[in-house]
């Protein structure tokens, strides 16, 4: 058996991964005049920033793995581009993302080109 531990990117606790790991400091709040609005957004907000840290850990794990584009990270761990597009965008401002795409690759059904991300160097 080996010594390497195993990696279950489902799991809510990456010891491995989240080591020099730093929370933001608040979950976004929609900027809205209406107090109840803006209430709601920063409720929804906290209900879900622990799914969304488990999603920042487990992209990183897969970035450690190798370079990826936005559209094989969605289908790797099974959610909207959308959503890691904008998960990248925060690794990004948290400096463990680099914010230059290391290159691109062809998405194999449509032929269009996807830039590719990964961990930065020095991070």
């Amino acid at each position: 058996m080996s010594d390497q531990p195993t990696l279950d990117l489902f799991s809510p606790e990456l010891s491995e991964v989240s080591a020099g790991w730093r929370e933001p400091p608040h979950p976004p709040v929609a900027p809205s005049a209406d107090l109840t609005a803006k209430h709601c957004s920063s409720m929804g907000a906290l209900a879900v920033e622990p799914e969304r840290a488990n999603l920042w850990r487990r992209m990183l794990a897969m970035y450690r793995i190798a370079p990826r584009t936005d559209m094989e990270m969605a289908a790797l761990l099974q959610v909207q581009r959308s959503t890691i597009n904008a998960r990248r965008a925060e690794l990004i401002a948290q400096g463990k993302v680099d914010p230059q795409s290391c290159g691109t690759r062809k998405n194999p059904k449509t032929g269009i080109s996807n830039s590719l991300w990964q961990l930065r160097k020095d991070a």
